[in-house]
């Protein structure tokens, strides 16, 4: 929980963005979708917690996909520039455990 809250408030730091109000992470054991890594709902980052196993880069790939739905529920062309303010090209993505 400490890396994901500390990868987001790095992110923030970085890139001088900040969002009102506050984002929490919660872990779950898993998804219906086994597929999925995280999801967001409201301002809650809900992520399966075996992505500690994953890198730090991964991780931040994760964090920056889920807070870029803040701003675009879909993964259309408004998602795409909030992933690239917020932490650059996701490149990494998709993830598998």
């Amino acid at each position: 929980m400490r890396i994901l809250k500390g990868e987001y408030h790095k992110l923030s730091k970085e890139k001088g963005f900040f969002i009102i109000g506050e984002i929490s992470f919660e872990l779950v054991d898993r998804f219906r979708d086994k597929t999925m890594l995280a999801a967001l709902k409201g301002s809650t980052i809900f992520v399966r917690e075996d992505i500690i196993k994953l890198s730090r880069v991964d991780i931040r790939e994760i964090v920056v996909h889920e807070v870029a739905h803040l701003f675009s529920k879909a993964h259309g062309e408004r998602f795409k520039m909030a992933v690239q303010f917020i932490g650059g090209n996701q490149r990494r993505l998709p993830i598998q455990l």
